[in-house]
């Protein structure tokens, strides 16, 4: 999903022109969904190893595309079985449906704020064929690194959030995700 082609804001001052990047040097894109009901508290934490991204500082703009089948399940909180229950389930034609709509893009419309500190990337995010607008919120740490965050409902995309045993057990609508690139 999450969005964020805005973190690759590698070494603002060498980027003159379109920088590309992807899963490497930290780069991550991630996405955080809660639970409901007998799994209150709990939540699902869903990695993409295949995405590539560009960013350019003048004209500041972003995009990110996302191959919706590399996602990887990283809960500490339930063995590798259920794991893989939840992969399937997350590229399945009930949620991602990975088969029918391959790629999850962000493309932003405008950047706004201090690209050395914080700023915001708003643009469009399409998942599922829905295309659907989002601002990430982003900062640069002492480090170096850029971190960028936004939330939206699953439901905006066309998903209905999962739920089992009669919805004793759901997924909450809201979804958080999240981008980090590792500045130089």
């Amino acid at each position: 999903m999450k969005t964020a082609g805005l973190t690759i804001l590698v070494s603002l001052g060498a980027l003159a022109q379109d920088v590309t990047f992807g899963p490497v040097g930290g780069s991550r894109v991630e996405l955080i969904v809660e639970k409901t009901g007998l799994m209150n508290g709990k939540k699902h934490v869903l990695i993409w190893e295949k995405f590539e991204g560009r960013f350019s500082v003048a004209p500041a703009r972003a995009s990110l595309s996302i191959e919706a089948a590399s996602v990887k399940v990283l809960d500490d909180w339930i063995n590798d079985g259920k794991k893989e229950d939840v992969r399937k389930e997350t590229v399945g034609k009930d949620v991602l449906n990975a088969a029918k709509f391959p790629r999850i893009e962000f493309v932003s419309t405008a950047v706004t704020g201090d690209v050395k500190g914080a700023f915001q990337i708003a643009g469009t995010l399409t998942v599922r064929g829905i295309g659907k607008a989002v601002t990430i919120a982003v900062r640069r740490n002492e480090a170096g690194v850029y971190e960028g965050e936004a939330a939206f409902p699953m439901s905006a995309f066309g998903i209905q959030p999962p739920k089992a045993l009669l919805g004793a057990i759901g997924t909450k609508d809201l979804m958080t995700l999240r981008v980090r690139v590792a500045g130089s």
